[in-house]
C-alpha cells in the first residue's frame, strides 16, 4: 500500500507502521460499573456527529466509552491520546490512522491533508 501518498510529513508505509493496533478500546469486563442511564441518553444521540464526553481523571470516561462501543452498533473509532498526541501532526495522525481503520478510502484521502 505504499503509493508514495503521505500522513503529514510521514510517508503511508511509516504512517501505517506508527498507527499500529492502538486504536482498540478497552473490553468491557464483568465486575466494571455499568452505567445504564448514561448509556441510554449516548444512545439516543443518534444524530449527534461528535459526542464530547468530560470529566477529571478516574471519574470512569473510559469505562463508559468501552461499554457504549461493546453494546451500540454504530462503528467507533478509538484514539488513546498521549504526549506525542499534543503536536498536532502527531494528533491527525491518529485521527488519520484510526478512521483509516474502519474506512481505508477515507483513511488514504485523509491522508492527503
Amino acid at each position: 500500500m505504499s503509493s508514495g501518498i503521505t500522513a503529514g510529513a510521514l510517508p503511508l508505509s511509516e504512517f501505517e507502521a506508527r498507527v499500529g493496533s492502538s486504536h482498540e478500546p478497552p473490553v468491557f469486563r464483568p465486575g466494571m460499573v455499568p452505567r445504564p442511564g448514561l448509556i441510554a441518553k449516548l444512545k439516543d444521540a443518534r444524530d449527534a456527529s461528535v459526542v464530547l464526553i468530560t470529566a477529571p481523571p478516574g471519574y470512569g470516561k473510559t469505562t463508559l466509552l468501552s461499554e457504549w462501543a461493546g453494546i451500540d452498533e454504530r462503528t467507533f473509532v478509538w484514539i488513546t491520546l498521549g504526549r506525542a498526541e499534543r503536536d498536532s501532526v502527531a494528533l491527525l495522525t491518529s485521527i488519520v490512522g484510526a478512521l483509516a481503520e474502519v474506512e481505508p478510502a477515507a483513511g488514504e484521502a485523509l491522508a492527503l491533508l
